[in-house]
């Protein structure tokens, strides 16, 4: 029986209507000084966004559940890499901090989240950023541990915990899935400041309503049995 291939760094990618922005990702993170093998999970996209990487040489794993966690879930269940990093198709999350997450991961830190302290003009609502603050300052009472950015989409992993996450969130609860596992099992999280950019292809997929239940993920996650 063969030995499964190990990549040393791996860039997973879901994605669900992301033709305007998956291709500047995708350049992105190839564009970076070492090899980044980039996943791609088609998250029942009805645009040309399988199109778009098939044609950049990517073979996109298609999931037919509908929500970011299914997608993420799927890719983290068949990729292996000593250091994973996710971040959104639309062109939001710059792929040049990867390198900066990167030498974090490779010393001290078993996981990082990048804090989006810089955002770009209309590149987030007023409510979407007031939110995002009150579900910060809700994690870190539930939780006793620092985080300025709970629902940002960019984290990177050592592989080991990649693989240990054991995360259940269909849709927007996911980021708070995430750093609830991460501080829930011990791992040594750090938090860097980012750029936040303009979505490409229209607004952001988040509601008011999408809000409360991660409100509610959080208070329910931090109390169960």
């Amino acid at each position: 029986m063969g030995s499964v291939q190990t990549d040393r760094v791996a860039a997973i990618l879901p994605a669900h209507n992301e033709e305007a922005g998956i291709a500047l990702t995708i350049a992105d993170v190839r564009r970076l000084a070492f090899a980044c093998k980039i996943a791609v999970a088609d998250n029942v996209s009805t645009d040309r966004t399988s199109e778009v990487v098939r044609g950049l040489g990517i073979e996109p794993l298609f999931v037919a559940d509908k929500g970011k966690g299914h997608a993420v879930r799927a890719v983290l269940a068949v990729i292996n890499a000593d250091y994973v990093f996710m971040l959104d198709s639309d062109h939001t999350y710059p792929a040049s901090y990867i390198p900066a997450m990167l030498n974090l991961l490779e010393n001290d830190y078993e996981a990082v989240v990048g804090n989006r302290a810089l955002v770009q003009p209309d590149a987030m609502s007023r409510m979407h950023r007031w939110g995002n603050r009150g579900l910060s300052a809700l994690a870190r009472t539930l939780y006793w541990h620092r985080i300025g950015d709970l629902c940002s989409g960019m984290w990177g992993f050592r592989g080991y915990v990649a693989k240990s996450l054991e995360l259940t969130s269909p849709r927007f609860t996911l980021e708070a899935e995430i750093f609830a596992e991460v501080v829930g099992r011990g791992y040594k999280l750090a938090e860097i400041p980012i750029r936040y950019d303009v979505r490409k292809g229209g607004e952001s997929h988040l509601k008011i309503r999408d809000g409360v239940e991660i409100a509610a993920f959080l208070i329910k996650r931090r109390f169960r049995g």
